[in-house]
């Protein structure tokens, strides 16, 4: 009989490393909100780009962010973090994107969980400041499956032509 060693890798509050197994994808987007999943889930049942989706809770741990960006981000076309909190709630995970990011010429857009600008959010991403802006704009308006769409169609404009969104978010959800 074989005996492997195991080792648990643990943070200080118990949180374990999580492998989300995430398959590549051309878009990622990891956010905290749930409401933001939901309604990229519905959004991308119809969108030519392949989405995939993760919720920052389960990303807590470093080792579970490191093996994020080896398995998933490291394929993707664009990635969008949403992060409620700002900078210093997921520091580690946005300094790693941004690195991995940059390295590999994936376009990243860094936003902030609410309506307020944040500079410190902004200078993490890779994308020109109006892309992320109107990126912003697109949950600032409601954040419903339409928008959503709408945002896909912007993020598959933006990596087509490297151009500005041809439409804005809908008011009227």
């Amino acid at each position: 009989m074989h005996l492997l060693p195991t080792s648990e890798i643990r943070l200080d509050d118990g949180e374990d490393a999580v492998d989300l197994a995430l398959p590549p994808g051309d878009v990622l987007v990891l956010s905290y909100a749930d409401s933001d999943l939901s309604a990229l889930a519905v959004a991308a049942a119809g969108a030519t780009l392949s989405v995939r989706l993760a919720s920052l809770r389960r990303l807590r741990h470093p080792l579970s962010v490191d093996l994020l960006i080896e398995k998933t981000v490291a394929r993707s076309r664009f990635v969008l973090v949403r992060c409620l909190g700002g900078l210093d709630y997921w520091r580690y995970g946005i300094e790693q994107l941004s690195t991995a990011c940059r390295a590999k010429g994936i376009a990243l857009a860094v936003l902030p969980g609410d309506d307020r600008a944040d500079d410190r959010l902004a200078g993490y991403g890779t994308v020109p400041s109006a892309c992320a802006q109107a990126m912003l704009g697109y949950f600032q308006a409601g954040g419903g499956a339409e928008n959503m769409r709408r945002m896909l169609a912007c993020i598959e404009a933006t990596l087509d032509s490297h151009g500005a969104p041809s439409s804005g978010p809908s008011g009227h959800l």
